[in-house]
């Protein structure tokens, strides 16, 4: 059994399969606890013994090396035959689809596994990415507007209909997708996971809005939010997770209670370890891992109260020492006039991607901008807004992504932070501004 993403901590599974008759390598990037399974390889950079350069490989990049170091063992040379290079390459959108949607930095390696990954994504030769791009609307956006795959379009579109199988429990659909070399079996169960995804959507939003119901019926915001109910699916609950720290930020902990006990996911804000926190209550906890930004967990629900007193203990001295964890930073390149916002300094911008976790987008500020007319309430469920702006006789179209609830705070005059994108409509391109934020003049 070789194990991918998972396993380093996971001791006592290890050693019941081993005690079965298997033999086990587990691959994996998250850290590892103290007690090591009794694995025949363990192949995590994560390890204080391993002196490999990049430590903050996804999980899907470990197992990818893996194969790698097979392929360069079997042809018996470090330059491979091309039967095993065209098998790497051709592999590529997938280690890329997995690096992005695993939130690691897009840094180093990883960031090479996704530029390239994300080169040859309309080409792949697998039946179930061709056709998922195909069902998501992304191949015709793509061909519609001349560009390649972005990183954006795999984390907020293709992801999450991947992930919309093992949040609601059909985890083995996602896992026959990749698998089938049948055009119409992937084209099927592509559009099965569509239709997952939306009913994913529905529950994240009610849990979301109990979950917003219980944070407001506190007296005061707590240094963590940890919440748990019976009602609640495990599967979704690490995205809710992030909507709370996105609304309130504080590190949310969300947990599913079942037959006594706790199951859940913990998400952060920048600067404040997950898993260091988590680790301060381990003596209540059944099992915990995880990486700073996010987090599993299992606890039985008599200990809910001293978990939640020890991470709130543990929160707060982390904020006495460091009280601008608690304030929201967005770094900003420039202040930027809307006259010179051009083609070329997009062409210039596009030149970094691909953008993601760790590798932003580069955030610009332009002031006193002009909201021409009235602001739109654009989406599925009007949660974006669509904008005119004008600054010194210039105009562009702007979209703020789900920031309609902010609609109010649009005056006739106001200062934004914004990147610049180029937009294509029925052939012909225009520059659009994405808003990431405004505030009333």
């Amino acid at each position: 059994m070789v194990t991918v993403d998972g396993g380093v901590r996971a001791v006592d599974a290890v050693r019941t399969a081993v005690d079965n008759g298997m033999e086990v390598i587990v691959t994996d990037h998250h850290e590892p606890s103290a007690q090591m399974p009794p694995a025949v390889a363990i192949v995590d950079p994560m390890r204080e013994d391993c002196e490999y350069p990049y430590k903050r490989l996804a999980g899907v990049g470990v197992a990818y090396k893996l194969v790698w170091a097979l392929a360069r063992e079997l042809s018996g040379s470090v330059r491979l035959p091309d039967r095993f290079r065209d098998f790497l390459l051709d592999y590529l959108p997938i280690v890329a689809l997995g690096t992005i949607c695993d939130v690691v930095p897009l840094l180093g390696e990883n960031r090479v596994f996704v530029k390239y990954g994300l080169s040859r994504m309309c080409s792949t030769g697998n039946p179930g990415l061709r056709s998922l791009l195909d069902t998501s609307g992304i191949l015709m956006r793509v061909m519609r507007n001349r560009r390649e795959v972005s990183a954006r379009d795999i984390a907020y579109t293709v992801g999450p209909r991947i992930n919309a199988a093992g949040r609601l429990g059909r985890a083995d659909d996602a896992l026959r997708l990749f698998a089938t070399r049948d055009l119409g079996v992937a084209a099927e169960i592509s559009r099965s996971l569509n239709d997952m995804n939306k009913e994913r959507q529905e529950v994240e939003a009610d849990i979301l809005e109990k979950a917003t119901e219980m944070v407001e019926a506190m007296k005061e915001l707590p240094p963590v939010i940890m919440l748990a109910d019976e009602e609640w699916h495990t599967g979704v609950l690490g995205i809710v997770a992030s909507r709370l720290v996105n609304k309130y930020y504080r590190p949310t902990f969300l947990g599913k209670v079942e037959k006594g006990v706790v199951r859940g996911s913990a998400r952060s804000i920048k600067g404040f370890d997950v898993v260091q926190c988590l680790s301060d209550a381990q003596e209540h906890l059944v099992r915990f891992g995880g990486h700073a930004g996010a987090a599993g967990f299992t606890f039985e629900q008599d200990s809910f109260d001293k978990i939640r007193l020890t991470l709130n203990a543990h929160a707060e001295k982390q904020y006495r020492a460091l009280p601008r964890l608690l304030s929201p930073t967005v770094d900003v390149e420039a202040e930027v006039p809307f006259r010179e916002i051009t083609y070329e300094l997009i062409r210039q911008l596009d030149s970094l991607k691909p953008f993601g976790h760790e590798h932003e987008r580069p955030v610009f500020c332009a002031t006193n901008v002009q909201v021409a007319g009235e602001p739109r309430l654009v989406g599925a469920r009007n949660q974006h807004v669509l904008m005119m702006l004008v600054q010194d006789g210039i105009s562009f179209k702007g979209i703020a992504f789900g920031q309609a609830d902010h609609v109010d705070d649009l005056s006739s005059k106001v200062n934004i932070l914004f990147y610049p994108q180029l937009e294509t409509y029925n052939g012909n391109d225009g520059i659009q501004l994405q808003v990431l934020s405004f505030k009333r003049v």
